[in-house]
């Protein structure tokens, strides 16, 4: 398995993640995510996010506020891009 990373990117020859952290950092030139990660309480606008990237699935983990999870689902939801919510489905296995 070869496998690449830089900060908050993980990339494989089928799946590019992207984590956005407190740090909110998401245009990186070049770079389309498969998945986005939203951990820490980024505080992304995520509606923008979805625009620039156009992921093919969203995943929240269990370190975000209820209420942000909840913004996030229906701003995936509009867009039509799978949402998942770690704080109610588990532990998710991305596979690279």
């Amino acid at each position: 398995m070869n496998f690449e990373s830089f900060y908050n990117t993980y990339i494989s020859k089928k799946e590019r993640l992207l984590v956005l952290d407190k740090n909110g950092l998401y245009k990186i030139p070049n770079f389309s995510p498969t998945q986005l990660l939203l951990t820490d309480d980024t505080e992304v606008n995520l509606d923008r996010v979805l625009v620039y990237h156009l992921p093919k699935k969203v995943i929240a983990d269990g370190s975000n506020k209820p209420w942000n999870i909840e913004r996030w689902e229906k701003s995936c939801k509009k867009m039509g891009i799978p949402f998942l919510n770690l704080r109610k489905k588990g532990a998710y296995k991305i596979s690279f």
